[in-house]
C-alpha cells in the first residue's frame, strides 16, 4: 500500500482529472489508504508536476507517453 498508492493510484487519479474523467473510486482508495496507514500518501505521490506532465492537455500527455519527452 505504501508503494502502490503514491506511485500508482494517485497518478492514475490525476491523469483522469487531466482528461476530464472523474475518479471517485480511485480517490476513495487514496483517502481510505491514508486513513488506514496514518500517512498522507498524496503529499508524497507522483503528481503530474513531479512527472513533468503538469499543464499538459490530453493530446500532449498521450504524445509524451508514446514518444517520450522531447
Amino acid at each position: 500500500m505504501a508503494e502502490d498508492v503514491p506511485t500508482g493510484v494517485v497518478p492514475m487519479s490525476a491523469l483522469g482529472r487531466a482528461a476530464g474523467v472523474v475518479t471517485p473510486i480511485l480517490d476513495g482508495l487514496v483517502h481510505l489508504a491514508c486513513r488506514m496507514a496514518g500517512q498522507d500518501f498524496a503529499a508524497e505521490a507522483r503528481t503530474l508536476d513531479r512527472l513533468g506532465l503538469a499543464n499538459k492537455n490530453v493530446t500532449q500527455i498521450l504524445d509524451i507517453l508514446e514518444h517520450g519527452f522531447a
